[in-house]
């Protein structure tokens, strides 16, 4: 595989805010998903809903040279009235 790019996690929860940066291999651990209670993964302003899908981004040619990819977790939070 080629040299993956770090990432540079930014999260936001009801109790917590936090920034830090990962290897790509620990975003294994990060739940995917866009339900209540998941954190949607937002990588460089694209939407990811797996690990897999991450590594393929990660991959791309736009990406190769850049040392971190940009990551935002978003809480989802459904309303109701």
């Amino acid at each position: 595989m080629p040299n993956l790019p770090k990432l540079k996690v930014k999260y936001n929860t009801e109790d917590e805010y936090g920034e830090g940066t990962v290897e790509l291999e620990q975003a294994k651990d990060f739940f995917y998903g866009s339900e209540a209670g998941h954190p949607l993964v937002v990588v460089e302003g694209q939407p990811v809903y797996s690990y897999k899908e991450l590594v393929q981004l990660s991959t791309q040619d736009i990406y190769k040279d850049k040392e971190f990819l940009k990551v935002e977790l978003r809480w989802v939070v459904l309303g109701g009235g």
